[in-house]
């Protein structure tokens, strides 16, 4: 399922964003989709461990996939169709 946020990181953006108003969206463009370093960076804005941001990460991925962001437009960006 990264895959697919990787491949449309871009338009990913916005939405994380939205999720985690704290980022920023120029380290966000940096990050360029790399997992690692996004859960790396949502620890350190979160003050989480690896783990707490890796599952944040995870259950924002799980919700969105079943369309639960309130938006059906997200659902297209994060599922493929």
């Amino acid at each position: 399922m990264w895959a697919m946020v990787e491949a449309r990181w871009g338009d990913v953006i916005g939405q994380i964003r939205e999720r985690w108003p704290e980022t920023a969206t120029s380290q966000l463009q940096q990050i360029n989709g790399h997992h690692g370093t996004f859960v790396a960076y949502l620890a350190q804005v979160h003050d989480l461990t690896m783990d707490e941001a890796r599952d944040t990460v995870e259950e924002w991925l799980w919700t969105a996939s079943l369309g639960q962001c309130g938006n059906p437009q997200d659902r297209r960006v994060l599922v493929a169709e």
